[in-house]
């Protein structure tokens, strides 16, 4: 179901040439997947049990495809780009244009995603706050960032990011808000030494389709296959490793 009224007070859209890239066999998609499955499983969320999901900032909803794919959960997807909605294949949940910051949504849920979301957002604080508003009691949000200062670049410009994260200044985020921590763990350690190539690679071009395409496409399919088992390996061997170039946590509503 489409057509809830929204206002472009958070708006968070990403180039087109971001989306076209972020297919469900991108490496970084699916090693993506696998944090988000190892964290169902580690916190122990039961995925035969029905689940009310919200996923904002949703993009291509992708997130939907995966998670009622392998769950009986139903994951609503909420964006303020109306043009990626229309491109969303059908699932269990609706598919809404929706502001939160506007609170009109009656809907309360048992878990929130916001996947990297905060850091396209000016101020996290109240964007946190209006996203907290949309769970049930003791639910949970669930954020992932981009990590490492050091690697910014001319990359997170041109998708739109104003910042990349450390545990302390994530964990500031939620301060004074009415949660507690459940989680906090980098992923990506192995793809530090790929985050520092695309700084310099990237470091002299000024075409931003041109900076999104180098950023973030594989050169070669079995480049992309092999980041892929890296993946895995990584997420099997190194549960909670000590740095890497994404962030993710969660935090439970008192």
């Amino acid at each position: 179901m489409k057509g809830e009224s929204f206002s472009p007070s958070q708006d968070v859209m990403l180039p087109d040439e971001w989306y076209q890239l972020t297919t469900a066999d991108h490496f970084w998609m699916k090693w993506r997947r696998l944090v988000i499955d190892n964290f169902i499983t580690r916190n122990g969320l039961d995925r035969q049990t029905p689940k009310a999901i919200l996923d904002i900032g949703c993009g291509n909803g992708i997130l939907r495809q995966h998670l009622e794919g392998s769950t009986a959960w139903t994951v609503d997807c909420a964006d303020l780009d109306a043009r990626l909605l229309q491109l969303i294949p059908p699932g269990r949940g609706r598919t809404l244009c929706y502001d939160i910051t506007s609170r009109s949504l009656p809907d309360r849920y048992d878990i929130i995603f916001l996947l990297d979301v905060i850091e396209h957002v000016t101020d996290v604080k109240p964007f946190l706050a209006h996203a907290l508003h949309h769970l049930k009691p003791k639910g949970m949000v669930v954020v992932n960032v981009p990590a490492l200062p050091l690697l910014f670049s001319r990359y997170d410009t041109a998708v739109g990011h104003l910042r990349r994260y450390t545990k302390p200044v994530l964990k500031a985020e939620f301060a004074a808000l009415p949660v507690e921590l459940v989680e906090m763990r980098y992923w990506g350690f192995s793809l530090l030494p790929l985050g520092l190539g695309r700084k310099a690679a990237v470091s002299a071009q000024t075409d931003e389709a041109k900076i999104v395409n180098a950023g973030f496409k594989p050169p070669m399919r079995f480049l992309n296959r092999l980041l892929g088992q890296t993946a895995a390996v990584e997420t099997w061997l190194l549960k909670n490793p000590p740095v890497g170039t994404s962030l993710l946590t969660a935090y439970r509503l008192l």
